[in-house]
């Protein structure tokens, strides 16, 4: 059976996830369906899959579980799960907690398989299983950060410009020079290489357009997109095939017009002077799709079927009316064209973005995060589900999908055939979400699967749906009874009611007897006009953020929230009670300057604030200090002596700010001080970081250029750059060079998480707060558009039959949407009613956040702000709802709805409870300093990648040279797998050089060519079986593209004869290993002994 949970906000949603995990893992299901209790649980942990949605989210669960289990097994009265438990399992509290205590400790002890990840981790999973069998190399690398490699594929395309031989591409210029006067056209910068510094701001630039990579249309058209852009001519000859249909389209309305006046030429007829000069502008026009407003002049002909005057002989109007509807369809079809030729332009950026994040992954043997899903996809589509499970060593019976509307369709199409196998073997599992919340789709989240697409997966009678009145445990009754009423009429203005069907909610028992308390206060505009009926719900609206009246809004908002701030506090809210919930990163900032600068106007009545950009990891000095040294290391690398400077100036400047002084005078000293020391300190260091790893120059950084008050203070920022640190070089090096361009495209991004018992006021985005609950929630500027136009990217598969013939069409296109009619219009209104149930949901979120307070800011401009104004009309004399207007002494004018009065906390029992206090037998302890290891050799350790045997032997040359070899796939790789081993510290310069020099030699000799290929398939030092003497490892496995199969093994030494007998019996148990791994012929596999220094090989 599919359970499907759709839990509206604050309905218990992570209560219900675990009482169903508990009931799959501590009972067992019998013939009619039922669960009884498992006494003698066996690891059923192992075959219990639940995803989440976060990491965050993964570790709460699993922690939830065992703390729950744990207190089933010593305490179970005082479980919140033991009555459901008993009657679900119908047994005795002491068997449960029987089953609880084995359960738990088999858990404990088998953690590995407790099987609680996100879906990436789990994709992950079956992804490293069968990377042989999707051509990747058993040692990929995953890259989490999609924008860090966009933001590469974006810088590449300057280099592109121009081939090796230095000729122009004149394509790509082309496409460049479009984009660029697009660019000016819609207002934005001409600099279309410029990185916004928000993620959500909406501009031209290239780094939000390659972003359209990672959406699940272009990824699940990316094979035959990509086949259509790699041949340049294709988008030229598609180019002028629309050109030439324009053409002929014209042609097609002139010749209607000529058949038409044919009509009105008979005996008696007397045609009508206005239609006959309509027909004369259609005739005479150059373009007659030019004419302003075409498509309705010419459904106004229809509809009069005023062809000839009234004494006329009678015509054809049915004729006439078919030759008119058929110039409609061709304005249709001219306004598509044109839409496409607009953008095509797109098309060739977008093959050439892709090509250079192709070569970067390929270069650095890395998959993308979001591109996971679609090679899994083909693993799963291509394989049983038992073979899956048998490879990964794991077989799933119940599957827990949590924050199932933020799933997207591909990676429900990857879990489903699991799920089903599950479902066959008579294994039930669980579904839980809200449509209502599913504020994700730019992530590619599908709301649909949740809301319709399950019915059509699953048959009726294996759905069960948990049906009932939802009830909130969050929200005071105020709260609950507004949302209640608001988001009906809101969901029924926008027409979007199925989806709000199940809105209503019912308030617990345990807030029945709190009242709460909702406020609304709105900033009126004069003369606006209030035009809110909700018929034109896919209508577009700009949205111009930076108009006065918005701004003025802004600040008019901001002011307000201050004061109900300081309202909130003086009621005896805690700091950390309050969040300030804003709609983007930028709206938040304003928010933050206004508490900032009403502490610098307050110092007596200080407000704590914590925030995502206070979390920022380089928002810490400490971390810019050590940035700015290594900057300052780079020019000593590059012998820029003058780059030094501003490095020295920003570093001495962050360290007087630390040391308290103010922005001016830091600023003013870091420019007149000399620091002699630190330009000796640098040399120093410099020649030290020579053969140092980065992470270590890093901690000596730390340990001698911050003072320990600095240190102490910064401790989690200093250890997540380090991470970061640790991170790029597993990945790309201990270059410093690069490491420091790696750290300008993710460093802004990075962020240390927040502490819930700071006592401090959060300032958060609407998208960060999903999942989250605080007992006041003030959300200035509560007023968007539902709906923007935008550049859409659609199938043509819909309306290939209208596109030209005989050329090669792209699988998508690039238009921007807009009220025209064209072929698009069913696509364009799909997509304008998804972009309007995003803004809808965004606003559920926002207003389900707050438990006692919610006090909300608005006008009379958007969409938004105008629908709320109507709804407040509707509050006025509504007593059924429990909305009617609570009369109040509130003499702010601005203030146009209160439902209650202003609580304080000392009535709220759940906040001055000792819920949230530490056990008694638990410690607190503050976070321990960083710290430095003081050992002076620590800095001479030369590499991560240390070889034991001793430098310069032959031992020593032939392991180095292994690992030099294993990152090579072609002759291409050969100096960066080299520049690496430097990088590291594995070899010397001159060692570089010389066996660089060497392998470059040997890898030109032409009998090696097919070894080095860049169609084979590649098992580089993979171990295999060899008779009973355990596992070898061969140097290099090729598998060419007819299957044949060639095992290569180097040799470092010199050659004798007796190595020669030694190495050729090696190879020959290699080639009878790999022949009973692949199950292949001994005639289709061949081996090789290679003499590196001599260049001498041995077929075996």
């Amino acid at each position: 059976m599919i359970i499907i949970n759709k839990a509206s906000a604050g309905s218990g949603k992570t209560y219900t996830l675990v009482k169903e995990y508990l009931i799959m893992l501590l009972g067992k299901k019998t013939e009619g369906g039922n669960y009884i209790l498992d006494k003698h649980p066996n690891d059923n942990h192992r075959y219990i899959l639940a995803i989440t949605f976060t990491n965050k989210a993964t570790e709460e669960m699993k922690s939830r579980i065992v703390e729950t289990l744990d207190v089933l097994a010593s305490n179970p009265d005082e479980s919140p799960y033991i009555t459901d438990l008993t009657t679900m399992l119908g047994a005795s509290k002491d068997d449960i907690s029987k089953s609880a205590g084995i359960a738990e400790r088999q858990m404990l002890e088998d953690y590995t398989n407790f099987n609680v990840c996100t879906i990436d981790t789990f994709f992950q999973k079956i992804l490293r299983t069968f990377a042989y069998e999707v051509n990747l190399s058993s040692n990929y690398g995953v890259e989490l950060n999609d924008e860090y490699v966009v933001e590469l594929g974006v810088n590449n395309l300057k280099t592109r410009l121009h081939d090796e031989s230095g000729k122009k591409n004149k394509s790509l210029s082309h496409w460049l020079w479009m984009f660029v006067q697009d660019s000016i056209k819609n207002g934005s910068s001409w600099d279309v290489f410029y990185k916004p510094k928000s993620k959500k701001t909406v501009d031209n630039s290239l780094y939000n357009f390659a972003k359209v990579l990672t959406n699940e249309v272009v990824k699940k058209n990316s094979k035959q997109l990509f086949d259509f852009l790699a041949d340049p001519k294709n988008i030229q000859a598609f180019n002028v095939a629309l050109n030439s249909g324009i053409t002929n389209l014209i042609s097609e309305v002139k010749e209607c017009v000529d058949e038409i006046f044919k009509m009105l030429e008979g005996p008696g007829i007397k045609a009508n002077k206005n239609f006959t000069n309509f027909l004369d502008a259609l005739n005479n026009s150059a373009n007659p799709f030019l004419i302003k407003d075409l498509d309705k002049k010419v459904e106004k002909k229809i509809a009069d079927q005023s062809f000839v005057n009234k004494n006329s002989a009678k015509v054809n109007e049915s004729a006439i009316c078919l030759y008119l509807e058929q110039i409609r369809d061709y304005g249709t079809v001219y306004a598509s064209y044109k839409k496409i030729l607009d953008l095509t332009y797109q098309l060739g950026l977008l093959g050439d973005i892709n090509a250079s994040m192709q070569d970067f992954t390929n270069e650095n043997n890395t998959i993308l995060l979001s591109g996971t899903n679609d090679i899994v996809k083909r693993i799963i589509d291509g394989c049983e589900t038992p073979f899956i499970y048998e490879r990964i060593g794991m077989y799933l019976h119940n599957f827990l999908l949590d924050e199932f509307q933020d799933t997207s369709r591909m990676q429900w199409e990857n879990l489903l055939p699991l799920v089903r196998n599950g479902l066959a073997n008579g294994h039930d599992s669980l579904i839980i979400g809200d449509v209502k919340q599913s504020i994700y789709r730019f992530r590619n989240s599908d709301p649909q699967l949740l809301h319709s697409q399950l019915k059509v997966d699953f048959s009726n009678d294996s759905i069960k749906y948990n049906e009932g009145r939802s009830i909130n445990w969050r929200s005071a009754r105020n709260i609950v009874h507004w949302n209640n009423a608001f988001f009906q009429f809101l969901s029924m203005a926008l027409n979007m009611d199925e989806f709000y069907a199940d809105v209503e909610q019912e308030v617990s028992p345990k807030n029945e007897k709190l009242p709460g308390h909702v406020v609304v206060a709105r900033r009126e505009i004069p003369d606006k006009k209030k035009d809110t009926d909700g018929s034109n719900d896919c209508e577009i609206k700009n949205d111009d953020n930076s108009n006065d009246n918005d701004l003025n809004f802004k600040e008019w908002a901001i002011e307000k929230m201050i004061v109900d701030l300081q309202s909130l506090l003086a009621r005896g809210f805690k700091q950390k009670d309050i969040a300030v919930l804003s709609n983007t990163n930028r709206e938040g900032q304003l928010a933050i300057s206004r508490i900032m600068k009403w502490n610098i106007e307050n110092p007596d009545k200080q407000m704590k604030v914590v925030s995502e950009e206070s979390l920022l990891v380089i928002s810490s000095p400490a971390v810019r200090i050590v940035v700015n040294i290594l900057k300052m290391l780079d020019r000593c690398e590059a012998h820029n002596e003058d780059g030094r400077e501003m490095p020295m100036v920003l570093r001495r400047f962050e360290a007087n700010r630390s040391e308290g002084m103010d922005t001016s005078e830091a600023f003013e000293d870091a420019i007149v001080s000399k620091d002699e020391d630190i330009a000796d300190y640098i040399d120093r260091l410099y020649e030290t970081s020579k053969s140092a790893c980065l992470d270590s120059v890093v901690e000596q950084i730390i340990k001698s250029q911050l003072s320990k008050q600095m240190t102490e203070e910064n401790t989690p920022y200093l250890l997540a750059f380090l991470d970061s640190v640790v991170d790029f070089m597993s990945r790309y090096g201990s270059n410093i060079h690069h490491f420091l361009k790696w750290w300008d495209k993710v460093g802004p991004g990075l962020s240390i998480s927040s502490p819930d018992n700071i006592d401090a006021i959060r300032v958060i985005t609407i998208h960060k707060s999903k999942g989250l609950q605080f007992p006041c929630v003030l959300i200035p500027m509560f007023d968007w558009n539902f709906d923007q136009s935008s550049i859409e990217w659609i199938e043509t598969a819909g309306f290939k039959d209208k596109l030209p013939k005989g050329v090669a069409i792209p699988p998508i296109v690039p238009v921007k949407r807009d009220n025209k009619s064209t072929l698009f219009d069913n696509e364009f209104k799909k997509i304008a009613r998804s972009n309007i149930m995003d803004s809808l949901n965004k606003t559920y979120v926002a207003c389900t956040r707050a438990q006692y307070e919610l006090i909300i800011y608005t006008e009379n401009n958007k969409e938004l702000g105008l629908q709320l104004s109507q709804f407040l009309e509707t509050c006025r004399n509504d007593n059924n709802n429990g909305i009617a207007p609570t009369p109040t002494e509130n003499c702010d004018p601005d203030v146009v709805y209160e439902l209650g009065k202003p609580m304080l906390r000392s009535d709220i029992p759940a906040l001055n409870s000792d819920d949230n206090a530490l056990p008694d037998n638990v410690e607190s302890r503050i976070m321990p300093p960083y710290s430095v290891v003081s050992d002076v050799d620590r800095w001479k350790l030369t590499s991560p990648d240390i070889i034991i045997d001793v430098r310069g032997t032959t031992r020593w040359v032939g392991e180095m040279l292994h690992k030099v070899m294993e990152r090579v796939r072609t002759p291409k790789n050969l100096k960066k797998a080299f520049g690496r081993a430097l990088h590291r510290g594995m070899i010397t310069e001159e060692e570089h050089d010389e066996y660089l020099a060497l392998l470059s030699k040997r890898l030109a000799d032409p009998r090696v060519a097919d070894w080095f290929a860049n169609d084979n398939r590649l098992m580089l030092e993979r171990s295999v079986t060899i008779g009973g003497n355990g596992q070898k490892r061969p140097d290099r496995v090729v598998i060419k593209p007819n299957g044949e199969i060639i095992i290569v093994d180097y040799k470092f030494g010199d050659r004798s004869d007796d190595n020669d007998t030694k190495y050729k019996r090696q190879v020959a148990g290699y080639k009878r290993a790999v022949c009973d791994a692949l199950g292949c012929r001994p005639d289709c596999v061949s081996g090789y002994v290679w003499y590196i220094h001599s260049g001498d090989i041995l077929a075996v």
